[in-house]
Parts: C-alpha cells; structure tokens; sequence
C-alpha cells in the first residue's frame, strides 16, 4: 500500500479530543492538536516508517490501567471498579491512519452493527422487532382434535420467533492471538498484515491507583483495549463465527460488539410454538463449540 500522505495525521488529529488522558508516553492531545508544520511532517515520518518497516514503538505497546471506582459500588470489592486502559495518543492517531488504509481491503461482517458507520443498536433492535411482527402477521394451519374428541378441527396459528441470545464473558480480553494472526493472513496487503501483527505483539501494562504503579505484565491475549484498532480486531475475530451462524437455514445472527444473538421463524405446521427447526439447535451447539475451542467462553 501506498505511504501515508501529510493529509491522514491532520485528519486523524482534528478527530482527537481535547482533554483525552495521555499514555504512557505522556504525550497530551492538546500537543499534538497545535503541533506545528515542522512537527508534523515529523510525526509522519515517524508513522510512515513504522508503516513500510512493520516496526512499532515500545510506548505504542504500552498500556497504563486505571480502576474508578462504579457509582455507588463499595470500594471493598474488587468487581466494583471498572478498568480503563490509557494507551499513546500518538499511537491512536496513527491507529486511524492504518484503520483507514485496513478499511480499504476489508469489510466488517453485515451482521455486526457495532462501530460501524449508519449501524446503531436501535436498527439492529428494528430489524429484530421487524421479523417478529412479521411472522405474527402470518398464520398458518394446525388440525387439532375436537373438544368431543370426535374428529378433527382445523385452527390457524401465528408464526413464533426463537431468539437465542449469547453473552460472551470476557470476551475482548480473552482472544487467541495466535487465531487472530492466522485470520489477519487473509488481510490483503504486506504492510497492513505485518503492522497488525506486531501491533499485537510484546503488549504491556500496568496498573496505576493514586501515584503508584504495579509491576508491568504481559497482554499474552485479548485486543488491545483503549486502542482505535481493538473493536476492529474483535470483529475480524468473530466474523467466521458469524459466517458459520447464518449459513444455517432460516437462521439470523447478529452481533453489537460483543453482544450476540440469533433468531428463527417456527416451523410452519407444528403444533406447539417450541418446535422449531432442528438448524436453531444447530446453531446454538456450533456456537458452543466454537466458544469451546477458543478462550472467549459463553
């Protein structure tokens, strides 16, 4: 791919907020968004060479973690604080660059709707709502016997919508970068797939409480999070699972993120609004077994 043009950290810089706690490298985004023209052309230098060499700097890997405490939530319990992860302002800007040129030669699954432009949950919620109405606006024959018990009567039936919904625990701390690797092979493209990969690669953080650090730790899995790139990665993680979902017959899935669901139309004919398609049941073991054959756990 080609090399990065003075226009892309400009653009990635009037797209960063103000106010944005630094990383690591305690380079603050008001710096960069009044950096200078020499400064700039400097800060691409720096970002085209990591783009043609594969090489990312050691404070890009970087990850300082800290715990507010949730609102109302005792301070005693560990679960009642909520991790965030800082990581270099300088390597979410060129993050954008690289997204922008990875968007190029590869598209999110059509089912996921999170962190996508035109998708929100609220269309994602229209489409579900849609199909079930629809099928309720749809009957079709059941014979059933007779109150007497003599004979046969012939009733109409609205069509049923099972919905399976999957909560993943855990799930973009827990990915397998190796399986993640082997999918950004498909990624065309020398310098998007090597960037990504060692983007993914020697990750470290620590914990920050007041002004005292932990010791650093390795990020052996999971996206990187407070990352640009991280939501993208997990979508790329999970777009076989979402292939393999609905190649079944009759049946939707759909993701936000990490949120999945998938849904069917009952069998037309049965009796009971349970009996659905043995491709529901289908899907809801392939979607064990996926998860069982991966960290990410249901």
């Amino acid at each position: 791919m080609h090399l990065l043009i003075i226009t892309e950290p400009l653009a990635a810089l009037r797209n960063t907020p103000y106010g944005k706690a630094p990383g690591p490298d305690e380079v603050y985004s008001e710096a960069l968004r009044h950096i200078s023209s020499k400064g700039l052309r400097f800060l691409l230098r720096c970002i085209n060479h990591s783009w043609t060499t594969g090489t990312i700097p050691v404070e890009w890997r970087r990850a300082t973690i800290v715990p507010p405490l949730k609102p109302g939530k005792s301070p005693e319990l560990l679960e009642s604080y909520r991790p965030i992860s800082l990581t270099s302002i300088v390597s979410k800007v060129a993050e954008k660059m690289v997204l922008k040129r990875l968007l190029w030669v590869w598209t999110p699954h059509p089912h996921q709707y999170a962190h996508r432009s035109m998708r929100t949950t609220t269309m994602q919620l229209a489409h579900l709502i849609h199909e079930v109405e629809h099928n309720r606006n749809h009957y079709f024959q059941v014979s059933l016997p007779k109150k007497s018990g003599v004979g046969y009567q012939l009733h109409y039936r609205p069509h049923r919508t099972l919905l399976v919904l999957v909560d993943f625990s855990k799930a973009f701390d827990s990915i397998d970068h190796r399986v993640l690797s082997r999918l950004l092979a498909n990624i065309p493209g020398v310098n998007c797939r090597r960037w990504l990969r060692n983007f993914l690669c020697g990750r470290y953080a620590k914990t920050r409480v007041g002004h005292r650090h932990s010791d650093r730790r390795p990020m052996l899995r999971g996206v990187p999070q407070g990352s640009v790139l991280g939501p993208y990665l997990f979508s790329l993680y999970v777009h076989p699972l979402l292939n393999l979902l609905n190649s079944f017959a009759g049946v939707t899935a759909d993701m936000y993120a990490d949120d999945l669901y998938y849904r069917q139309g009952a069998v037309p004919g049965r009796r009971h609004s349970h009996c659905q398609h043995g491709s529901s049941k289908t899907a809801c073991v392939e979607s064990g077994k996926w998860s069982g054959h991966q960290p990410v756990k249901v």
